[in-house]
């Protein structure tokens, strides 16, 4: 026997179980996810793994385990019951096959001749809700990159940022016209992340030679970023200072993190922590833009917006920092963070995946079950003594930073 189907709902599992046999073939079945993938990670003589997805929580359990599946050697199906679970499912390596597609004819069928209600009817709110996520791909995939920001310098910033390269003119040009980015980003190069023992400098040209211009752009993205907390009147602007705030929470403990993994530059590990974010404000800046056009109020899309930035703000703040030409040590992590995929980053992915998960910690110092599981999956054995002095750095690191980031 060299199969496996799983599923947390018991019906779909004696589904599946039965059509298999069917197919002439013998299986085992599991009534819960977490069982039928662990069961698969232990036995090598496994190497056909069917899951089913019926909610979002099997789906964060198949998303969490996944890292001990040898996805190499081993076939991984996973049927889904809705378009929600399939736009969670992003891995080239994983065949998805729709429940619906399954059965909808012979329920449909059924439906005609009065036997039965129509069977999985889609949400009446899938039309428009499927509009909004066409609207941001295409805003994406297009390159239109607009965020609402309520400055010219800012917008001029993100115009320089769409573009192939960046030069140090350029961005000195643009700081002209705005004193306060100008001596920012001169009081940057000038702390203690980038002085050492060098000198005070005074001009921007030198800034950027000393800062480089990948933490040139990741100031840049960052200066956005004030402009757009301070604009008050956008129609996801609670949203949008949470996502802010929290990204340098998320950058302070990766910071702080890097002690405890093998990576060789805590600048770089702040950086992507601060950058891992960005694809939420992009998220609300497009679906501010996509209510004006359609003339819709927040309220009708709240709820799923939320859920779409949760979703997949890592992939767009990954495709966004690729997009601008930052090198993969930047983006590689965000991109694997939920997914947890080996590359030659895998010890920033790591990082970044653990401090995401002890934000909770960090603010209520309650370790919940997505802080346990994080702690598990990237390898690290702590005890209370060691997760209280990673806070307390990391608290100390944001208060120093706050001011001169915010």
């Amino acid at each position: 026997m060299d199969s496996i189907v799983a599923g947390n709902d018991k019906k779909l599992v004696t589904f599946y179980t039965a059509y298999y046999e069917i197919l002439g073939l013998e299986i085992e079945s599991y009534c819960t996810v977490s069982a039928g993938v662990k069961q698969a990670a232990l036995n090598p003589n496994i190497l056909n793994l069917i899951i089913i997805l019926n909610s979002k929580e099997d789906y964060l359990v198949f998303s969490k385990l996944r890292v001990y599946l040898n996805e190499a050697k081993k076939n991984i199906i996973v049927i889904y019951t809705n378009k929600t679970l399939l736009r969670l499912v992003t891995s080239s390596n994983i065949i998805t096959i729709s429940h619906k597609d399954n059965t909808g004819d012979f329920a449909d069928l059924m439906t005609k001749m009065g036997i039965c209600k129509p069977y999985m009817k889609e949400n009446s709110d899938e039309g428009s809700h499927g509009n909004v996520l066409k609207y941001i791909k295409l805003v994406l995939t297009k390159g239109n990159i607009i965020l609402t920001v309520n400055n010219d310098c800012a917008v001029s910033v993100l115009s320089a940022l769409d573009n192939d390269e960046v030069s140090f003119k350029d961005i000195d040009c643009m700081t002209k016209i705005d004193p306060v980015l100008h001596s920012s980003l001169i009081k940057m190069a000038n702390s203690t992340y980038f002085s050492g023992s060098y000198g005070e400098i005074a001009a921007v040209e030198a800034a950027l030679v000393r800062v480089g211009l990948q933490n040139a752009k990741v100031f840049l993205i960052n200066f956005i970023n004030k402009s757009l907390l301070i604009n008050k009147d956008l129609i996801f602007a609670k949203e949008i200072e949470e996502t802010i705030i929290t990204s340098l929470k998320t950058a302070s403990l990766c910071y702080v993190l890097t002690d405890y993994f093998n990576i060789t530059s805590k600048e770089v590990m702040f950086s992507v922590g601060l950058l891992s974010t960005l694809g939420k404000l992009f998220i609300y800046a497009a679906l501010s833009r996509y209510l004006k056009e359609e003339g819709l109020l927040k309220m009708d899309i709240e709820e799923y917006a939320k859920q779409i930035a949760d979703s997949n703000y890592n992939t767009i703040s990954g495709m966004l920092l690729k997009k601008w030409n930052f090198a993969k040590n930047y983006y590689v992590p965000i991109l694997n963070c939920k997914t947890m995929k080996d590359s030659d980053h895998i010890e920033e992915t790591k990082a970044l995946h653990l401090a995401e998960n002890l934000l909770h910690f960090m603010e209520t110092e309650k370790l919940d079950k997505s802080g346990r599981d994080a702690l598990v999956i990237t390898g690290l054995n702590l005890g209370k003594d060691d997760l209280f002095n990673i806070i307390a750095k990391a608290r100390t690191h944001y208060k120093s930073i706050k001011s001169m980031l915010l």
